[in-house]
């Protein structure tokens, strides 16, 4: 209920970044929930709605989670590719900016 409603107030304010972290926090608690379809939709839209402010750690938190996702579904390719970006999307992060990021990297 709670999620819900911070996502409702993300979008009324038209900012891209608020939607983008809305979304992708509400797929990460469908995927932790086990519902992965509807996970991987948010997660998909929030990518492209942090690709369009330009936000790349939270490209690295989508990437992140839909890695995860589908390691939780049998889909290692997928998420060694997804990992992959959050590395690469990492190099960058550091190369622009010394502080750390706010996801933790996989090992």
């Amino acid at each position: 209920m709670h999620a819900t409603y911070c996502f409702e107030a993300a979008f009324s304010g038209g900012d891209l970044t608020r939607q983008a972290f809305a979304l992708s926090t509400l797929g990460t608690l469908d995927r932790l929930e086990g519902h992965h379809t509807t996970a991987r939709g948010r997660l998909t839209r929030s990518m492209a709605l942090f690709e369009q402010a330009g936000q790349r750690r939270g490209l690295g938190i989508c990437h992140r989670q839909l890695g995860m996702l589908d390691e939780q579904q049998g889909r290692h390719q997928d998420a060694q590719a997804h990992l992959g970006q959050v590395h690469t999307l990492h190099q960058l992060l550091h190369q622009e900016d010394d502080s750390e990021p706010p996801y933790p990297l996989p090992r």
